[in-house]
């Protein structure tokens, strides 16, 4: 509980923790004060993140977490700190993607959102827009538990991508913009593509997010 506590604290953004892209040089590794606004010390001297390489030609070491069980426990308590009021139920979001039910799981999103807190920070539009992304970053995250879940963050991708056996999902978010434009860049962008010869079932879901009535309010949704 310290330790997210901490992470919420320092607006530490935490696609960072699950990137495998971490890096600290060995004398800032070792500064694990309480009050250091840089949390990866702390996680590391607790064990949530392990040492898994070393650059000569920087000086620096790569920090990641030591095994799935344990990155898969640190999602599970930010999930859990995140959505106090309404808990994230990842094995209903796992049954309706494998049976294709976009409409149930147009309701949960709808839940998850809804249940944001008012953000108490000297910048709320800030940390509303943070807690928007890691909302849908951590519930796909954990979906790759059970299913093959992947984010993508880079330009050119979709913001999330899940395959079952049945099916394949195309996410794009948008916060004040529109469902509409989601699902046109999904489009225009050609995410698609890779599984025109697949043989699933591809379905495109264009997602936006209010900032002012901090609601889903748009959810567009296209099958092959």
């Amino acid at each position: 509980t310290f330790l997210i506590d901490k992470l919420k604290e320092t607006g530490y953004d935490p696609k960072e923790f699950t990137s495998g892209e971490i890096t600290m040089e060995p004398k800032d590794l070792l500064d694990y004060r309480a009050d250091n606004p840089n949390p990866v010390p702390l996680f590391y001297q607790s064990g949530y993140l392990t040492i898994t390489g070393y650059d000569e030609r920087f000086g620096v070491y790569s920090l990641d977490y030591p095994n799935d069980e344990v990155r898969y426990g640190f999602l599970e308590s930010l999930a859990h700190k995140e959505r106090e009021a309404n808990p994230l139920d990842i094995r209903s979001f796992v049954m309706d993607i494998e049976r294709g039910d976009t409409d149930s799981l147009r309701d949960r999103f709808t839940a998850l959102y809804a249940s944001l807190p008012y953000p108490e920070s000297k910048d709320p539009e800030k940390t509303l827009e943070r807690d928007f992304q890691n909302v849908a970053y951590i519930t796909f995250m954990l979906l790759g538990q059970y299913v093959k879940a992947e984010v993508h963050n880079a330009t050119g991708r979709a913001d999330a991508i899940v395959e079952t056996e049945d099916y394949v999902y195309l996410f794009e978010f948008k916060k004040d913009k529109s469902a509409e434009e989601a699902l046109k860049q999904i489009e225009d962008k050609g995410y698609a593509r890779p599984y025109s010869a697949d043989g699933r079932t591809v379905i495109r879901i264009g997602v936006n997010f209010n900032s002012k009535s901090r609601a889903l309010d748009g959810w567009l949704v296209d099958k092959d």
